[in-house]
């Protein structure tokens, strides 16, 4: 036969004792239910905490990348280009 934590058969427990210790269990059960709830979402708000921020610097990134890609489009070496425009037109006063 099984015993309680005093050590004592389940046979010998009044009913009064066994709903008072079932209470206290359901009680237990119930606080660490709520212990792992509140875990799990202080788990899952770190998560879209870093996710967002992720994202933020992300989203910075991006528009750094499109301003960067905007001043290399179009594929052209715009100095080079001016600079043999210069020497062409330097050539032709010369003549």
């Amino acid at each position: 036969m099984a015993s309680d934590p005093g050590g004592r058969l389940s046979q010998d427990r009044s009913a009064a004792q066994l709903i008072s210790d079932a209470s206290e269990q359901l009680s237990r059960l119930v606080r660490d239910e709520m212990r792992l709830a509140v875990a799990e979402v202080q788990q899952k708000g770190k998560r879209v905490g870093v996710g967002a921020g992720l994202f933020g610097v992300a989203g910075v990134l991006a528009l750094v990348g499109k301003k960067q890609v905007q001043r290399g489009i179009p594929p052209v070496p715009e100095e080079a280009v001016s600079s043999v425009k210069t020497d062409i037109a330097t050539v032709k006063e010369g003549f």
